[in-house]
């Protein structure tokens, strides 16, 4: 017995099927990056939110919204309301979105984009929550009753995006990785289906849907050497603009030396599915790096196969440009945040999904804007009631500071704070004064008071009765 052998034996095979029923996310793959969630689906018709797990503070990140008739023949609308914690849109505590088909290409599936900004936290956790009260859905016109709801969690630290990603890799257990890759299927292709009569007729197919791809090492290796190619020429991109006096060629012929400050940049205009002539399309907020103040920026679109050509100017005037969308470009300046906002209009009807647009900001450093104010931080609010032991959010504000970086501090006994500003009144009722500096910038300095109280307790009356 000691000498018998006994062999495995395994026998591998598939089995091709249809099914009606999409996976379960999770047990396609675990996404260490982004969150995607369905806030709706009826009527054929269904709505996701996608976006970041991870957000360094004071970032900006990217709420996209995914939309796909999956057999719905009428046209949709909707509108609805995300409430932010952490995060603003254009400065509210709210994001609005909104979604009308009339107004894109007719298609299956649509995105929609949003910038939020990230607050100046660290180590919290930030929140995006769909009202469901405020969501409103139109199919064919007619106002439907629906149900919209949604949260969705991000984690806000001080460290990029990629050293948290790598983080929660490290920390996640191999068995919680790999748990759900036995027997998983693989979805070959998605197939959209019309019904005409009694038959169906293929609509689309959309191959590994779900991305399923396998990586290997020379692949991986390929990126790896394409990654660092990018970082290189970046740098030597950056030596030049280091070693050229750009702000004096720019102004070349003039008869005064500049001595300028300039940053590039390259921005994006997402069209959808192309627009009008006439249409009009925005880019987000884009912060030039120059201070606030006076600058000028010059605007070129990027054209032609692989973006080997830009023209700068007036958009008509070449006309190698097949298959581009010709638009004119203007920037709109707000010389008190230090940010612009280009706007483009198109010249004629396109099918382009987006233009790329080079920008160049130029400052000469030498002028001083009257506008231009000192540096000032200062606590809002910066005196109020509390009560023992309750806890309150403080805020520093600044002045012309591009970096808010700030610490916290009281005197002992006098309570405490933390990192994010928020202050815990001590056991003892009396008057408290918090402290805050800027870490950029050291002599900036300002302080808050704080009237703490005795809890107030509500005592009810009893008549006696006779």
């Amino acid at each position: 017995e000691g000498d018998t052998l006994e062999y495995n034996k395994y026998e591998e095979t598939y089995r091709l099927f249809l099914t009606d029923e999409e996976p379960d996310k999770s047990n396609i793959r675990m996404d260490f990056l982004n969150s995607v969630d369905t806030i709706f689906w009826e009527n054929g018709v269904e709505i996701k939110h996608k976006i970041r797990k991870f957000a360094a503070n004071s970032e900006k990140i990217d709420l996209t919204v995914l939309i796909e008739k999956k057999g719905q023949q009428q046209l949709i609308a909707f509108d609805y309301e995300v409430l932010l914690t952490c995060f603003t849109h254009k400065g509210e505590e709210r994001c609005s979105i909104s979604f009308d088909e009339r107004e894109f290409q007719k298609s299956n599936k649509y995105q929609l984009h949003y910038t939020l900004d990230v607050a100046e936290v660290t180590d919290v956790l930030g929140k995006l929550q769909v009202e469901p009260k405020s969501f409103s859905f139109r199919l064919g016109g007619k106002e439907v009753t629906a149900y919209g709801q949604g949260v969705q969690t991000i984690e806000i630290s001080n460290v990029n995006v990629e050293a948290q990603v790598a983080q929660k890799y490290y920390k996640t257990a191999m068995e919680e990785i790999i748990k759900n890759t036995y027997q998983q299927s693989i979805y070959l292709a998605k197939i959209g289906l019309i019904k005409v009569n009694d038959f169906y007729l293929i609509d689309e197919v959309e191959n590994i849907p779900f991305q399923q791809y396998v990586s290997n090492g020379p692949l991986i290796m390929a990126m790896n050497q394409i990654a660092l190619e990018q970082v290189r020429n970046l740098k030597a991109d950056f030596q030049v603009l280091q070693n050229e006096k750009i702000g004096q060629n720019f102004f070349e012929g003039t008869s005064r030396s500049f001595n300028e400050n300039v940053t590039t940049g390259l921005a994006c205009i997402n069209l959808g599915i192309g627009g009008k002539k006439g249409q009009k399309f925005y880019s987000e907020e884009i912060s030039h790096g120059l201070g606030l103040g006076n600058v000028f920026i010059c605007l070129g679109q990027e054209y032609a196969q692989e973006g080997k050509k830009t023209v700068y100017g007036e958009a008509g005037i070449f006309e190698d440009r097949e298959n581009e969308a010709i638009v004119q470009l203007a920037a709109r300046l707000d010389k008190r945040k230090g940010i612009f906002v280009i706007g483009a209009r198109l010249m004629e009807t396109t099918d382009c999904q987006e233009i790329k647009i080079h920008w160049m900001a130029v400052k000469d450093a030498r002028i001083e804007h009257t506008e231009q104010e000192k540096r000032k931080l200062f606590v809002e609010p910066n005196m109020t009631t509390v009560q023992v032991r309750e806890s309150i959010y403080l805020k520093a504000e600044f002045k012309n500071v591009p970096d808010k970086r700030v610490r916290w501090a009281v005197k002992e006994e006098n309570g405490t704070i933390d990192e994010n500003g928020r202050y815990t009144a001590p056991n003892i009722p009396g008057v408290y004064e918090v402290f805050v500096q800027s870490i950029p910038y050291p002599e900036l300095k300002a302080s808050a008071f704080l009237v703490v109280q005795e809890s107030v307790k509500r005592s009810t009356k009893v008549d006696d009765a006779h």
